[in-house]
């Protein structure tokens, strides 16, 4: 009967497993909390990344002003060039009557 053990033993046997269980629970429950921690910063970044319904608003707000300030920009250029050809055609005409006359 080598099988007996005092009670002494199988209860500091039981103790140490039960230890080693519960060095082992603790060491998953820690690896647990620290995905949860990854996931909840990762909702606080896309928190703080996502642009808002309101800031999106504005973005588009602000690119139609710049559209409609590109436009009136061409529109300048255009009458600039506009004033270019009456100046070229006005120094061409009073050329001509001055070659006319000499």
């Amino acid at each position: 009967m080598g099988d007996n053990i005092s009670l002494r033993e199988y209860v500091e046997v039981r103790l140490d497993e039960m230890g080693k269980a519960i060095t082992i629970a603790r060491d998953q429950m820690e690896k647990r909390l620290d995905s949860m921690n990854e996931f909840r910063q990762s909702l606080r970044d896309q928190n703080t990344l996502f642009v808002t319904k309101e800031m999106h608003e504005k973005v588009e707000e602000d690119i139609r002003e710049l559209r409609t300030f590109k436009d009136e920009q061409s529109g300048k250029a255009s009458q600039t060039q506009v004033y270019v050809v009456w100046l070229i055609a006005i120094l061409g005409l009073v050329l001509g009557c001055l070659a006319l006359f000499h």
